[in-house]
C-alpha cells in the first residue's frame, strides 16, 4: 500500500470512530476535531462512504457526516 493511501485508510478509520461516538458531525467539526488537511480529510471521507460507513447530507448548506453503519463494526 503506497504511503497516500495508508495515510487515508488510518484518516478513515480516525473520522469513522469520532462519528461513531458523536452520531452526526458536520465537516467543519471533524476538520477542527482531526487537524487534517482538507483534502485529506475530503479523501478519508470519500473512502468512509464508498465504504457505506457514512452518508453525507446537507441542511441548509453546512454538510454534515452521519454513520450508517452499526457501532459493534469496527474500522481498520
Amino acid at each position: 500500500m503506497n504511503v497516500l493511501k495508508h495515510d487515508i485508510t488510518i484518516n478513515a478509520g480516525t473520522i469513522w470512530r469520532i462519528v461513531s461516538e458523536k452520531r452526526r458531525l458536520s465537516v467543519k467539526e471533524i476538520l477542527e476535531m482531526t487537524g487534517y488537511k482538507e483534502a485529506m480529510m475530503l479523501f478519508a471521507l470519500g473512502w468512509l462512504v464508498k465504504e457505506d460507513k457514512v452518508e453525507l447530507s446537507d441542511n441548509e448548506g453546512t454538510l454534515y457526516v452521519n454513520l450508517t453503519s452499526s457501532l459493534s463494526e469496527n474500522y481498520y
